[in-house]
């Protein structure tokens, strides 16, 4: 089976992540991926060959050139299956379908629609094309239950919706003191600080303001406390909200990085204080890397979380103050617990091998 993907780059981010796992843990069949924007630091996580075409590069975004060689892949390749990821792509993928209508076209949704259609006009002008083009789709993979919900009152036909969540590669535990003792080393900081961590891009969704309005009183309890955001396009307006919350010294920027387990694997405890989401890969990578976890009660956050750690009420920072608090009070042997019984969830319910045999098995169907 041939499997052709298109995405709008192999930047750092939860689809682009995904995909990558699907194609590693998927050795019978042949992946290609088509990136719209030639960002690609991922691209040498693929085990089996970079099968990577661009339409546009860093320089020109010459849309004749680029529908030229996406003709150029689809015909050279002739693929079984056309999967795009996330609605842009999706776009592309409905006019390939128009091109080559025998191909099997699968759309994968990874937002909570909801919010993407209130930022901008041009999104809900897009979200119409694609409501009257998902009637020639294969599949609409969902990796949210409440994005099936959404999508089923969107007149989107509701018997194509299929619901795969997100799948983890398990990784090996990492030592944790000696991945703490790198992160005090890299901020410089004694041993009897408090470390937690966020993982996530800044973007308002994330509502990183709220969460350092919750660490600001975090620290009042705990002056030990120290905050650290991995992630990038942190802008100087936000630094200098920190730097007026009093929290310079606190609060610290460790940039992008492909090794986020092992960054990850030193915190104390994992935050997250998005106030929408649809499936959040860094809820399970803290709990893989058996962090007690605090995030807000969005989308499906707290079916991954099940019981353990805190689900707080979203743009709430007190709320989430509480929840911060409640687990820098843990003791040792609770921490211990709560990490060993999370990392434990993730094993049992989204491992990376289920979740890519599902879609081969949804790819397969369609061709049957």
């Amino acid at each position: 089976m041939k499997i052709l993907h298109i995405i709008m780059s192999l930047d750092y981010g939860g689809a682009e992540n995904m995909l990558i796992k699907i194609i590693n843990e998927d050795s019978d069949n042949e992946h290609r991926i088509v990136v719209l924007i030639d960002r690609c630091p991922l691209s040498p996580l693929l085990k089996r060959g970079n099968n990577v075409y661009p339409l546009f590069n860093k320089k020109s975004f010459n849309v004749i050139r680029a529908s030229y060689r996406l003709i150029k892949v689809v015909k050279d390749y002739q693929p079984d299956i056309l999967q795009s990821w996330m609605y842009h792509a999706e776009i592309i993928g409905l006019l390939v379908k128009l091109f080559r209508p025998s191909i099997k076209l699968f759309w994968n949704v990874r937002c909570s629609t909801k919010e993407w259609l209130s930022l901008n006009f041009r999104n809900r002008i897009l979200f119409k094309i694609l409501q009257l083009g998902s009637k020639l789709t294969s599949g609409i993979i969902v990796n949210s239950k409440h994005e099936v919900l959404f999508l089923g009152k969107s007149s989107y036909p509701l018997i194509k919706v299929i619901y795969i969540p997100n799948g983890f590669s398990i990784p090996d535990i990492i030592d944790k003191n000696l991945a703490r003792s790198k992160l005090l080393e890299h901020f410089k900081l004694s041993g009897d600080v408090v470390l937690i961590g966020m993982v996530a891009r800044f973007h308002p969704q994330k509502d990183h303001y709220n969460l350092i309005d919750a660490f600001k009183l975090l620290v009042v309890d705990f002056s030990n406390a120290h905050l650290i955001l991995v992630g990038d396009l942190f802008d100087s307006e936000f630094k200098k909200f920190i730097s007026e919350a009093g929290l310079a010294s606190n609060v610290h920027f460790f940039g992008t990085t492909n090794k986020v387990f092992e960054v990850i694997s030193g915190f104390d405890i994992g935050v997250l204080s998005s106030f929408t989401e649809a499936f959040p890969n860094v809820i399970g990578e803290y709990m893989l890397a058996s962090l007690p976890v605090v995030a807000t009660d969005v989308s499906d956050v707290r079916e991954i979380m099940g019981s353990f750690g805190r689900v707080v009420s979203p743009r709430n920072s007190y709320a989430l103050y509480k929840g911060l608090s409640e687990m820098v009070h843990l003791s040792l042997e609770e921490s211990k617990k709560i990490g060993r019984l999370s990392r434990q969830r993730i094993i049992d319910i989204y491992p990376i091998d289920k979740i890519a045999r599902d879609y081969i098995l949804t790819y397969k169907a369609s061709l049957s």
